[in-house]
């Protein structure tokens, strides 16, 4: 679901890309995770993170990340390269992540805009916000008040919101 939400992500930014690339993406994707599980490791994702550096730097080249890659590669094998980046103050790493989670969100709420906002769609869209921020904000002793699957459920807000959109999706009536 990840790399969907990057490739439309970037599609927002107007990259030009062939369906095929779109195709091959989702398709190394899966045999990435395929390997990393053979591996005994963890499974790889293209994180829609990436959608918000595309919009923060304009960059898309795949040789770019291709080098980014090869630095990450580089960083995780030469220990002095990982101390230069775990020496980063956490309030710097936080203001960045901060400021590609509002062009993620801004993405989204462009795309969002394209929709026709119809008393259904506003219920679809904002009552999963509205769940995922409930999920956040609840607190921790109530949730431990809670059966074992609802605390499970309610330990991520975004696949708690993910579920409210999928239900009011596919419950509630489209206008005729």
């Amino acid at each position: 679901m990840d790399i969907r939400g990057a490739r439309f992500g970037v599609d927002q930014q107007r990259v030009e890309f062939v369906s095929d690339t779109k195709t091959a993406g989702a398709t190394g994707e899966g045999f990435g995770c395929l390997s990393s599980a053979l591996l005994c490791s963890r499974p790889v994702t293209g994180y829609s993170s990436n959608a918000g550096i595309i919009a923060i730097t304009g960059i898309a080249s795949r040789a770019a990340f291709g080098a980014a890659g090869i630095f990450l590669v580089l960083f995780g094998l030469i220990g002095k390269l990982s101390a230069v980046i775990a020496s980063i103050p956490g309030p710097v790493i936080g203001g960045v992540f901060g400021v590609l989670c509002v062009i993620i969100a801004m993405n989204g709420f462009r795309a969002v805009r394209a929709t026709p906002l119809t008393e259904r769609n506003m219920l679809v869209i904002g009552l999963p916000i509205l769940m995922a921020l409930f999920a956040t904000l609840v607190p921790p002793d109530f949730v431990k008040t809670l059966p074992d699957f609802v605390q499970y459920i309610l330990g991520s807000s975004i696949a708690f919101g993910a579920v409210w959109a999928i239900v009011l999706h596919q419950i509630l009536p489209n206008a005729r």
